[in-house]
């Protein structure tokens, strides 16, 4: 994983910043739970913006 420090160089900030941002990450069942789809319906929605 790579990351930009914007701002403060402080190594603990840095790492508060990355399990911040680690802990916020969703699966794809939880977005197409709030959308309410199912998984596959997801996947096939970005294939055809794909083509």
């Amino acid at each position: 994983m790579v990351g930009k420090s914007l701002g403060s160089d402080s190594p603990i900030n840095n790492a508060r910043a990355t399990i911040d941002a680690l802990s916020k990450l969703r699966t794809l069942k939880d977005i197409a739970y709030l959308r309410g789809l199912k998984p596959f319906e997801i996947i096939n929605h970005v294939e055809k913006q794909e083509v």
